[in-house]
């Protein structure tokens, strides 16, 4: 069985504790479950290829939550990766 080779971004998010849970044609889905002074916490991110959106969600209530720089980097990485056209 052959390895699938990550990519630099997809790297980036392992590293930050995402792991990919769907990618097709539409969107990238993470998703990272962790837990903190006992406490359990899970979020998702959406990458949407079409829209061009990208949301990060609470896993458990489905709130939207904020991002931190490294995270940020990685999704500018990702979207790098993807070639999404940069409005002039």
């Amino acid at each position: 069985m052959r390895e699938i080779e990550l990519s630099e971004a997809d790297k980036m998010f392992l590293d930050l504790g995402y792991k990919i849970i769907n990618e097709n044609n539409a969107e990238v889905r993470y998703e990272c479950k962790e837990r903190l002074l006992g406490d359990r916490f899970e979020f998702i991110l959406i990458i949407s290829k079409i829209s061009k959106n990208i949301f990060h969600m609470d896993g458990i209530e489905g709130k939207c939550c904020g991002i931190g720089y490294d995270l940020l980097q990685a999704i500018n990485k990702k979207v790098e990766e993807m070639k999404w056209e940069k409005k002039k």
